[in-house]
């Protein structure tokens, strides 16, 4: 049901103040984040990945701390303040917009400490043009066109002479409403599927939420949700308009940060659904690609490229279920691996000098090593900000009753503490999060764990359960043909290294309650990889069910060589394939690394049984 009117009668409102301003977005904002999981439903166009709430969300948590971190009582300061935040802040296709709508509108009223009616509809008319011209193919049925609704009523309004703001908001509010009830006239997508474009939804109500704000006395009403034709989740039966698989954004920077100059760029490159926002020198990109590390790249020629970011929508848009997996980019997985379609990562950040990338996404795999190779600023890691958990565990939460996230090991790396952070600001209650203490195919084979007590129909509790069982019962060892990359990131001690070489040793590390440490050595590097195997091949359990996993860092003949030897060495074991080593644990490994990890493997079904709980 709708939010209760104030007892109180409205008041006549003839100039809009920034105090008044803020009141009402705080409203409008919670408006939508109480709507944020009906408007994920709802989200099939253009593509039908189930985000646009938890994106518009993010963006508007954005304008409102923006809306308190100022608070100084003249509007265009506040709406100044408020659109920059957005543009650093924005998601998705629809946030994005949003935030470009909110630099037109800003723009326009700059100067004014107050707006009156004409200056609003001025503001507004100036958001709404600055919307449209940041999409590269603009379409009727979406936001934009429930924004010029809006704006083209506010100007009727004003040429009408009428003084009252709340008046002429409700009005321009009626306006939008009956534009968003015919988007699915517009749209094939949202016809076929039955509801309104969720972007559009997402700014009727977030208008809406500031107008049972303004005008009235007292506390302002609480935002409830109001009952919606939409029903359920359309996303299975939905078409979908975009044919690539990855949801790209990035800040453009630097001078060459021009909107024509980056259409120009993207002229003929494979993407759509573009769409640039911000001013000259600051922008933000928001493109469908399926190369997101070849975009970026292709973007850098121009300005410098900052924040990537790029969600895999084909994960997004696979059938929602009891219990969703959410890994970081720590984890090399094989391709073709039973249930690692539908596995969903959040990415380390690897950085060289000030160019940050996200891990396995933004930098492809060649330039890299290509860099790694070449010495110079060696590259820097770091853990994914809680903010980017958030926004994964709210898009699954809006799809799933539990997420289990299956993370690199605590103790090297600070994004377990990061995931911890973000499970606490969503839903603690239906989040469960397990320490690999492992790294690259060791936390690879219990994230295909996970995946495979999923698929068994298990919960949440008896997944995150079983896979924290198998941790101890999952073991890494390495070589690794230069140390110093190691030695740099704190992973091994100085004097291991000036040991190795001294004596011209190999050393073999191992993981050890989530560290590596040093567990053996080989006399040089002659048939390193036949000899490593056969070191490996002691220390395996006998007549037990082992599976194995390689890794390799730009060294894919050594690794064939290392993956033979073992299977001889070891008859019955269940190899899983030769996977690159990504670079969260190639830039402390180092070029021609080789990786073993083994799992001493019970399937989910039994070992629950053992344990107690078998269904």
């Amino acid at each position: 049901m709708s939010a209760p009117p104030s007892s109180l009668p409205p008041l006549r409102l003839r100039r809009l103040s920034a105090t008044a301003f803020r009141r009402a977005l705080a409203a409008g904002v919670a408006r939508v984040l109480a709507q944020r999981e009906l408007l994920d439903r709802i989200n099939v166009f253009p593509v039908p990945d189930g985000d646009t709430g938890a994106n518009l969300a993010h963006t508007l948590r954005a304008v409102l701390g923006a809306a308190r971190d100022e608070r100084r009582r003249h509007l265009g300061l506040l709406l100044g303040r408020i659109a920059d935040r957005a543009l650093d802040g924005a998601r998705g296709n629809s946030g994005v917009i949003l935030a470009q709508f909110l630099q037109g509108f800003s723009a326009a009223a700059a100067s004014r400490p107050a707006l009156d009616l004409p200056a609003l509809a001025a503001a507004a008319a100036a958001g709404e043009r600055a919307a449209h011209a940041a999409v590269a193919e603009p379409r009727e049925g979406t936001m934009l066109s429930v924004m010029r609704a809006f704006a083209g009523e506010l100007a009727e309004q004003a040429r009408g002479g009428v003084e009252d703001l709340a008046a002429a908001l409700a009005a321009a509010l009626a306006r939008a409403r009956r534009a968003l009830a015919e988007t699915p006239v517009w749209l094939a997508e949202l016809r076929a599927a039955g509801v309104v474009d969720a972007g559009a939804k997402g700014f009727v109500e977030l208008i809406a939420g500031m107008l049972e704000t303004l005008g009235r006395r007292g506390p302002p009403p609480a935002a409830l949700p109001e009952p919606d034709p939409t029903g359920p989740s359309p996303r299975a039966e939905a078409p979908c308009a975009s044919s690539y698989r990855y949801c790209c954004e990035c800040l453009l920077l630097g001078e060459g940060a021009e909107r024509e100059a980056v259409r120009a760029r993207l002229a003929g490159f494979p993407c759509d659904s573009l769409v640039i926002a911000g001013v000259p020198g600051r922008l933000r990109l928001h493109a469908h690609a399926d190369d997101p590390a070849a975009l970026f790249s292709h973007l850098e020629a121009l300005a410098r490229v900052s924040a990537p970011k790029a969600d895999d929508m084909r994960a997004q848009r696979a059938p929602a279920g009891g219990v969703a997996l959410l890994a970081d980019s720590g984890a090399d997985l094989p391709e073709g691996l039973p249930g690692s379609a539908s596995i969903h990562v959040v990415p380390v950040r690897v950085a060289f000098g000030e160019e940050e990338h996200l891990d396995k996404l933004s930098l492809a795999s060649a330039d890299f090593y290509r860099r790694l190779r070449a010495g110079g600023a060696p590259p820097r890691t770091s853990q994914p900000p809680p903010g980017d958990f958030q926004r994964a565990f709210e898009q699954l939460l809006s799809h799933h009753r539990a997420v289990v996230g299956v993370h690199i090991s605590a103790r090297l790396s600070g994004t377990l503490q990061s995931a911890r952070a973000a499970a606490e600001r969503c839903d603690p209650a239906r989040i469960r999060l397990v320490d690999s203490r492992n790294a690259s195919a060791g936390q690879g084979l219990l994230v295909a764990y996970a995946a495979e007590a999923i698929a068994d129909g298990l919960g949440a509790e008896e997944v995150a359960r079983l896979t924290a069982a198998m941790v101890p019962r999952t073991r890494s060892y390495a070589v690794l043909a230069d140390l110093r990359h190691a030695e740099r990131g704190g992973r091994l001690p100085p004097l291991a290294r000036r040991l190795a070489e001294l004596l011209g040793l190999t050393p073999v590390l191992r993981d050890r309650d989530g560290r590596l440490a040093v567990a053996g050595a080989l006399l040089g590097r002659g048939r390193l990889p036949e000899r490593f195997a056969a070191w490996v091949a002691r220390r395996l359990p006998a007549g037990r069910r082992l599976r194995v996993l390689l890794a390799h860092a730009d060294a894919p003949e050594a690794a064939e060589r290392l993956e033979a030897a073992l299977l001889a060495a070891v008859p019955g074991l269940e190899a899983l394939g030769r996977i690159p080593l990504g670079g969260a644990i190639a830039a402390h490994a180092g070029p021609d690394a080789l990786l073993v990890a083994v799992q001493d493997y019970e399937p989910p079904a039994s070992l629950l049984a053992r344990l107690g709980g078998g269904r």
